[in-house]
C-alpha cells in the first residue's frame, strides 16, 4: 500500500512537470506547428527476482507460511509512443525461471530448489522525459504465472492468486539509439517483497 501511494505522488509530480514544460514550450513556440509524436517498437530482455509468500499445509492440514523465491529471465515487445515531454507505451511478453523455498517445523522438512515457473505478462506505461536519454515514469505489470511447486514430506504448497498485478517505478537510460537500459523496482503484491527488473531493450524502427 504504502508503495502505491508513493508511486501515485510520484506520477503525479512528473506529470505536473511534464505538462509545466510543455506548456511554456507551446507559449514560446505559438508561431510554429506542434511536433508530432514519435513511435517507437523494441524487444527486450530482462533478469526478474523477488521473494513471495508460500503457503505449506501439513498431514493434519495447519497451514503455515514460508517465503519462496523466484528470479528467471523475460522476453518482451515493446512498444512507446514519445510525446515532446511524456510518453506512453504499452508491452507483452514471456518470462521463466526457476523458485527455490525451504523450511523445517516440527511436522517435518519442505526443502525445494530449482522448481521451474513460466509466465505471460502484459503491461502498460506512462512516464515523462526527463531529458533526451532518461525516461522515468510508473507502470502497471500484470502476470500469468504457473508454477510447478511439489508435495513433499506430506506437506502440500500452493502460491498466491493468479494473476499477479502491481505498480513498478521505471528508469529507462538511452545508451545509443539501438540500445536501452531499463530498470524498474515494484511490488506485486501484499504477499511478494520488491520486484526487481533490469533489462535491455532492442529499437527495431
Amino acid at each position: 500500500m504504502k508503495l502505491i501511494v508513493f508511486s501515485v505522488i510520484l506520477m503525479a509530480s512528473l506529470l505536473t512537470h511534464a505538462q509545466s514544460s510543455n506548456s511554456s514550450s507551446s507559449r514560446a513556440n505559438t508561431s510554429k506547428t506542434s511536433t508530432k509524436s514519435k513511435t517507437k517498437m523494441a524487444v527486450g530482455l530482462d533478469y526478474n527476482s523477488w521473494f513471495e509468500i508460500l503457503k505449506l499445509k501439513d498431514s493434519s492440514g495447519t497451514s503455515s507460511d514460508m517465503k519462496a523465491q523466484y528470479y528467471g529471465i523475460g522476453i518482451n515487445y515493446d512498444h512507446t509512443v514519445y510525446e515532446k515531454t511524456w510518453g506512453y507505451g504499452f508491452l507483452g511478453g514471456y518470462a521463466q525461471g526457476y523458485g527455490l523455498a525451504g523450511q523445517s517445523s516440527s511436522s517435518g522438512t519442505y526443502y525445494e530448489k530449482r522448481v521451474p515457473w513460466t509466465a505471460y505478462r502484459v503491461g502498460a506505461r506512462i512516464f515523462t522525459r526527463m531529458n533526451t536519454r532518461l525516461d522515468m515514469g510508473l507502470a502497471l505489470l500484470t502476470q500469468f504465472r504457473k508454477t510447478s511447486w511439489k508435495t513433499e514430506n506430506g506437506f502440500e504448497p500452493s502460491t498466491v492468486a493468479n494473476p499477479l498485478s502491481g505498480f513498478f517505478i521505471e528508469t529507462r537510460w538511452r545508451l545509443n539509439y539501438k540500445l536501452e537500459l531499463v530498470q524498474s523496482f515494484g511490488q506485486y503484491s501484499k504477499d511478494s517483497s520488491m520486484v526487481w527488473r533490469i533489462g535491455m531493450n532492442y529499437t527495431l524502427n
